[in-house]
């Protein structure tokens, strides 16, 4: 159990973020799920708040946001429902989800890498 600045409770020099969190959404009382999505999101948090806490300033907040998910489906099909329950379903899903996958690809390789990757998962769903 982690408190709104990602400490485990009860230690003021403990971090915690991802699966192994259960950080309790004040909102909705909730757990926040345990997803790729939000454990990026918390580790940048509880990483902010690492380097805060050696210099003596004041913790981040971390704030639980649904940004929605896409659950891809066989050929050129997938539902994407996002924040604010915006609806995709059928080939716009799944062009949502090549998009998606995309910007996924740009944040971890080079451009050139990157597109050279997302162009050969195309021609493996085509066959």
């Amino acid at each position: 159990m982690v408190d709104t600045h990602l400490q485990v409770q009860g230690y003021d020099t403990i971090f915690s973020a991802g699966d192994i969190t259960e950080f309790i959404d004040d909102k909705t009382k909730t757990p926040a799920p345990t997803v790729a999505q939000v454990a990026e999101e918390q580790g940048r948090i509880a990483g902010i708040n690492v380097l805060r806490a050696m210099r003596q300033k004041s913790l981040t907040p971390y704030v639980y946001r649904h940004f929605g998910y896409i659950v891809p489906l066989r050929g050129h099909f997938a539902v994407a429902e996002l924040m604010g329950g915006i609806h995709f379903d059928g080939l716009w899903g799944w062009m949502l989800e090549q998009l998606v996958y995309l910007r996924y690809l740009l944040g971890i390789l080079s451009i050139p890498k990157a597109f050279m990757r997302w162009n050969k998962f195309e021609m493996e769903m085509k066959m």
